[in-house]
């Protein structure tokens, strides 16, 4: 249907709506942001996802932020394409070498914290679709309370653990993964020198405001 098409990411905000469209689309909306990344095509959507996840964050006109860190803000949404042309090659790259080593896995589970848990459930549903591996998603703080129990050592487990301000607390969900022997696939920011030493994979994404890192993190569980 229509809303399918359009696929509108809507938020109210002082009685405002602000649309996000994927092509050119008049409505009701207060804000519109027209995001010129075609239409949807089944499976891999890596154009489309990024761009919701941007179109709520670049309020341009809308009183959420203070001025100052909006301003901010949409200096690091403009970098955004330049972060993806240095990311893409070399995370594709790395995604590769990790499909080759885990294709045979029957079962891969997805953690992420606060908004990272939104890039998770998107990473699951996406190799679900491609591969028709099962594949599961929950929120890290929560793991401890039944996820836990399907660690082993030949189940993949991809954590998205940029450097937020959820990142201790990611790291300590992790070690809880290590303890019980299980595989870690890890999406991480460029320049953490810890996530190594615990991950047994992992494709880093550039460092950026925390806002940014649902774009940049989903673009490697697309690949």
């Amino acid at each position: 249907g229509s809303d399918t098409m359009k696929r509108i990411v809507i938020m109210g905000a002082g009685g405002r709506d602000f649309h996000n469209f994927n092509v050119v689309y008049r409505d009701d909306a207060d804000t519109e942001v027209v995001a010129f990344t075609a239409a949807q095509i089944p499976g891999i959507d890596d154009r489309r996802y990024p761009a919701a996840l941007a179109g709520p964050r670049y309020p341009q006109g809308i009183p959420i932020r203070p001025e100052a860190e909006l301003t901010e803000l949409i200096s690091e949404l403009r970098k955004i394409p330049h972060y993806l042309d240095e990311m893409i090659a070399p995370d594709d790259e790395r995604a590769e070498k990790i499909a080759e080593h885990w294709h045979t896995a029957e079962f891969f589970l997805y953690l992420g914290r606060n908004v990272g848990l939104g890039v998770a459930l998107e990473g699951a549903l996406k190799l679900k679709e491609v591969s028709y591996i099962p594949t599961d998603a929950y929120a890290a703080g929560e793991m401890k309370h039944g996820p836990i129990a399907l660690i082993d050592e030949k189940t993949p487990t991809v954590f998205v653990v940029p450097q937020d301000a959820m990142y201790d607390k990611t790291m300590a969900n992790l070690a809880m993964i290590r303890a019980r022997k299980g595989p870690v696939i890890a999406v991480a920011t460029e320049g953490d020198t810890e996530i190594a030493k615990v991950a047994d994979d992992v494709i880093y994404v550039p460092r950026t405001l925390e806002p940014i890192y649902p774009i940049l993190t989903s673009v490697p569980l697309q690949l």
